[in-house]
């Protein structure tokens, strides 16, 4: 029963976990959606705005474009700064304009219309500002286009027509009426050049006496008949951009700027509308949402707990006739407080098993009794464990031991590294750096190191270093390969260690007096069968076998370097 009770409560827990996950994940899309959906429409609106604004800049723009006077550059290179400003502005209304259609998440059919419309309109702006540039470009002023050649046929009649007064006034007449309709252009002031011209050239043709030639007469007819065609050119150019009696492509700029702004309104009021039925729509769902998990929260949780109260009662059921028997207590009828009894019951009983396992954690070994554990298979298994548990801590930490000591050797052979490379030029001062740092490392007392002296006696070892030695008792700085253990340990290339030393041998000379050293151990320095020197030390304790290793390992070293050294010539 116990079985089934956990076994489907399990399968409760997991389907409350499922269906939490499967919400969670609902709520964590519906989330992420509305987040997006705000993005959307931050970047929807913001782009509207941007287009408002430039709109705004644009249309004074157009407005200032009539009164701007454009440099020569302007007539040289098609454009200039007031030109290009116009053309950044339409850009990045075209820019805004695409994206406020690729954020008509809606796909609203009005919008996208009116964003196509947008598009058209800036389409044909961009067209009319071209040809509006184009004129402006072929008017010209005084030193390009029309303006020019008009200035340059007046200079040519002016210049005839000095000669005959009379002509020449009218001629003056001319121009004024030529400034009035380049500056008006109205119909009042086009009749009037229009009058005068015909008038003028009417008088030219049917005057034969005024001028001293025909020739010179043809040549006033011609210059002043291409200087009106160029001034109707000029006004015809005028009229297409628009005057303030002729509506022409300064209008239409404005008109259009107006018809996208007007767009622009009814796009937001739209979009709005949009949004508020989206909100709507989506608090309704949000709504029946939330009521149908509650729901479906309270009767689970309500199921669950009836679930539980009744396979309780028929565990207690049974766990009560179980106490009954062996404890002899009296049943109770709350079913989580006979529950809890029953936990109380199987607690006495483990008791001691536990306390066992928290001691074996705790590596508390010598708190443990056997005597406490029953004696079974499970008792018996739990002191082979302790006995296990006790021979692998000995283990292990026989193994840090030798860990510590592989490590502090490596750090020695570091750190004596550094010294030989420091000290590489000076043989005195590295034989002392070196014997100083070996006496330390090692745990040692006095200690010494003989060096072979190449230039003068190769078979003489002489006494390069040494630390801790009583001045009064020191022994000789020369001996002789194969004279003493300094000697034989040069000649035999090999170890020395003595762990009982002669009453006669060097003392160790300390605060309380004078100490025998308890052991001695020298170490030939060479390499390739070539003896340089060797390194004594005493110490009033025992050296160890890794001791005896590490200066072993260190002397290899130190016999590269005086193998060089002494080649070199460089003994001191």
């Amino acid at each position: 029963m116990l079985k089934s009770l956990i076994g489907n409560l399990k399968s409760f827990f997991i389907s409350i976990a499922a269906f939490t996950v499967l919400s969670s994940t609902i709520i964590f899309f519906i989330f992420l959606s509305v987040r997006n959906s705000q993005n959307k429409n931050i970047a929807f609106n913001k782009n509207l705005n941007k287009i408002s604004s430039d709109l705004i800049k644009l249309k004074k723009l157009i407005t200032d474009y009539k009164e701007v006077k454009h440099p020569d550059e302007y007539y040289l290179y098609k454009k200039d700064a007031y030109s290009d400003k116009v053309y950044y502005l339409l850009y990045s209304i075209k820019n805004s304009n695409e994206k406020i259609y690729e954020l008509n998440s809606e796909n609203n059919f009005d919008i996208a219309a009116i964003i196509n419309n947008n598009k058209d309109i800036s389409d044909n702006f961009e067209a009319d500002f071209k040809l509006l540039n184009e004129n402006l470009q072929k008017l010209g002023n005084s030193g390009n286009g029309y303006y020019e050649h008009i200035l340059q046929a007046e200079n040519k009649t002016d210049k005839i027509l000095n000669a005959y007064p009379q002509l020449k006034s009218k001629f003056q007449n001319l121009k004024i009426l030529k400034t009035n309709l380049l500056l008006s252009g109205n119909l009042e002031s086009e009749n009037n050049f229009l009058t005068a011209e015909h008038s003028f050239l009417q008088s030219l043709k049917s005057d034969h006496t005024v001028f001293k030639s025909i020739s010179e007469k043809q040549i006033v007819i011609n210059n002043t008949a291409e200087w009106f065609n160029t001034i109707l050119s000029a006004f015809k150019l005028k009229k297409i951009n628009g005057t303030s009696y002729y509506s022409g492509l300064f209008n239409n700029l404005v008109s259009q700027i107006q018809e996208i702004k007007k767009n622009i309104i009814t796009v937001q009021n739209a979009d709005l509308a949009i949004r508020t039925a989206h909100n709507k729509k989506f608090l309704i769902n949000s709504v029946i949402v939330l009521f149908i998990f509650t729901l479906i929260l309270i009767l689970s949780v309500f199921g669950f707990y009836t679930y539980v109260k009744k396979q309780i009662h028929n565990l207690n059921i049974k766990l009560s006739e179980l106490a009954s028997v062996k404890n002899n207590k009296p049943i109770k009828t709350a079913e989580f407080e006979q529950a809890r009894d029953y936990a109380n019951m199987i607690k006495e009983e483990f008791n001691r098993t536990g306390n066992f396992l928290n001691n074996l954690t705790d590596e508390k070994y010598e708190n443990i009794n056997d005597n406490l554990i029953a004696d079974d298979i499970t008792g018996t298994k739990l002191i082979a464990l302790k006995k296990h548990l006790i021979r692998k801590q000995k283990e292990q930490k026989q193994e840090e031991q030798l860990r510590a000591i592989s490590n502090r050797h490596k750090d020695g052979i570091v750190k004596f590294g550094k010294i030989i490379r420091h000290r590489f030029g000076n043989i005195n001062e590295l034989t002392f750096d070196l014997l100083t740092e070996l006496v330390h490392f090692l745990n040692a007392d006095i200690g010494g190191i003989y060096v072979i002296d190449k230039n003068k006696n190769p078979d003489i070892l002489v006494l390069k270093a040494s630390y801790a030695y009583n001045k009064k008792k020191i022994i000789n700085k020369e001996i002789k390969i194969g004279d003493g253990l300094v000697g034989t340990c040069a000649a035999d290339k090999s170890i020395i260690y003595i762990d009982k030393t002669d009453d006669d041998y060097i003392k160790i000379v300390s605060g309380f007096g004078y100490t025998k050293p308890k052991s001695l151990l020298l170490s030939p320095i060479y390499v390739e069968n070539e003896v340089f020197g060797v390194i004594e030390l005493a110490s009033s304790r025992e050296f160890t076998e890794n001791d005896i290793k590490f200066i072993e390992t260190i002397s290899e070293d130190i016999a590269y370097t005086l193998s060089y050294l002494l080649k070199q010539n460089q003994l001191k």
